[in-house]
């Protein structure tokens, strides 16, 4: 497995929520996982209804052995969208 390629810039967290995003993808697929969850993070905490930046939070988890840290935003997630939800 050819090691990871860190891209060229890693910080300060993008202010736009596109930016974010892009960035996430860019850490995800290099398996710089932990740079990959603090852009889902601040992507989620731009747009909760974000369904990628959820999947590849979650994927971050996954690939590191965190499974149920996973599940708990899954489901937190899902109980924000609901009380966000005209009734």
């Amino acid at each position: 497995m050819t090691p990871a390629v860190a891209p060229t810039t890693i910080h300060p967290v993008p202010p736009s929520w596109p930016l974010a995003a892009y960035r996430l993808c860019r850490f995800e697929e290099s398996h710089l996982y932990s740079e990959a969850e603090e852009y889902g993070m601040s992507a989620l905490n731009m747009d909760p209804a974000d369904p990628w930046a959820l999947h590849a939070v979650v994927h971050c988890h996954e690939m590191t052995s965190r499974v149920n840290e996973g599940k708990r935003l899954l489901n937190e997630m899902r109980v924000r969208r609901a009380a966000a939800s005209p009734s």
